[in-house]
């Protein structure tokens, strides 16, 4: 990140010393596109580079993705269908609730950028092959957690105490069809 950061002063630079022509519209590109790429993409904590690390130094938390998603996958179930089972990890409860919080935005995330990612390959290809590229994405980044989510639940389903889990759950999928439906 460091490196990207001095390209970048080092092109700001030759872009203010430059006079107007194409050498300095290309260090313009370069200082803008250096730039962005740090603070957005590395600096993002939702993404598995320097942000997320940065984030979980802070926080003094390893592994913190895979351990927010099962604490999420807790949440979720004894939230939405009451099943009482003991979280992942016995954790402060702010700890907990960030970590819960860091999960659902992380899932929100992903699914956003896979969505993107199948609508642009859908756009760039032949639409055959898009149709089949977007229905395969969609398949595997939000389906199946979906139903592997379903089968644990379904499983469970002695210990739901709920008295309406099917109609959250529906609500829920609803929600989430509506946000894939307007993005």
């Amino acid at each position: 990140m460091s490196v990207e950061l001095a390209f970048a002063a080092f092109a700001v630079l030759a872009w203010a010393l430059l006079s107007p022509g194409p050498v300095r519209d290309v260090c313009f590109f370069l200082a803008s596109t250096a730039w962005l790429t740090t603070l957005f993409v590395n600096l993002n904590p939702l993404m598995r580079f320097d942000g997320y690390f940065l984030l979980a130094d802070l926080w003094r938390i390893e592994n913190l993705q895979p351990r927010s998603a099962r604490l999420l996958r807790w949440w979720w179930r004894r939230h939405l269908f009451g099943i009482e089972e003991a979280p992942s990890e016995n954790l402060p409860s702010r700890l907990m609730n960030r970590m819960i919080i860091y999960g659902f935005a992380v899932a929100l995330y992903r699914v956003f950028i896979v969505l993107v990612i199948a609508l642009l390959v859908y756009n760039l290809v032949f639409k055959a092959l898009g149709i089949l590229l977007l229905i395969t994405q969609i398949s595997l980044v939000v389906l199946w957690p979906l139903a592997k989510e379903s089968y644990y639940v379904f499983r469970d389903r002695e210990q739901i105490t709920s008295r309406r889990p099917g109609l959250r759950f529906a609500a829920i999928i609803g929600l989430m069809a509506l946000i894939i439906w307007v993005t």
